[in-house]
């Protein structure tokens, strides 16, 4: 007997909140380490953890969770109050990051924000991220009922795309926090509340060589044999 798609999706979430929840800390701890310099980085005793890749552990198979798969997790998305931050200082974070895209651009309807056409804006694109993810909840508010809408058994990663606004080279939280470039008449002292804008996609997966590898990965881990009569996805 075959267990459900919807008991694997329970097994899988279980399995990546528990890994993903254990290893976020330590991994931003070590990013931060790694910017802040050698010292720091060896202070934190991440010289082998940090460079070997982020998440890493096994299924009921001993199957490796690919290396590929990351959240969606950047500084301060936690401290509202910590922005407006300097563009460039902002993205160095993402500096070597191979599945992670930075883009300036000036139109950021070009990427699907069509609501700030005309707009400049950063876009930092978060490729292999997987539906449990719990960033995509912290983060971005997307509980797990709006995640089921994305949920097949071709679409269990993501790539993420967040959006965030730029005036004279400040980049903002969001379009709610005051002196932000958009609308003034929606600007509230209480943005922190408010999401970033964001958009969910994976067409990228069929796309790029890279992600369609790490897409195959990480469902050889999602629906591998939990007996051995299961062989294949639901």
């Amino acid at each position: 007997m075959r267990l459900t798609k919807e008991q694997l999706r329970k097994i899988a979430k279980q399995e990546v909140d528990k890994l993903m929840n254990e290893n976020i800390s330590r991994r931003e701890l070590c990013k931060n380490a790694a910017l802040a310099g050698t010292a720091a980085w060896i202070g934190a005793g991440c010289e082998l953890e940090y460079d070997i890749g982020h998440l890493s552990d096994q299924n009921v198979e001993n199957m490796q969770l690919p290396e590929c798969v990351q959240n969606c997790y950047y500084n301060d998305y936690d401290n509202p109050r910590a922005w407006p931050k300097e563009l460039d200082q902002f993205t160095q974070q993402f500096e070597g990051e191979k599945f992670i895209d930075v883009a300036v651009t000036e139109d950021a309807s070009t990427f699907g924000q069509h609501s700030f056409a005309g707009m400049r804006a950063l876009i930092v694109g978060f490729h292999n991220v997987p539906m449990e993810s719990p960033s995509l909840e912290e983060v971005l508010h997307v509980d797990d009922a709006y995640a089921e809408t994305y949920w097949n058994n071709e679409n269990v990663l993501l790539t993420v795309e967040v959006c965030f606004l730029i005036k004279d080279n400040m980049i903002y939280f969001n379009a709610y926090q005051p002196g932000g470039p958009y609308d003034p008449e929606i600007q509230t002292p209480d943005y922190g509340n408010k999401m970033p804008d964001f958009t969910i996609q994976g067409d990228a997966y069929f796309q790029r060589s890279d992600l369609k590898q790490c897409l195959d990965a990480y469902k050889a881990y999602l629906f591998g044999p939990i007996r051995p009569e299961q062989q294949e996805a639901p």
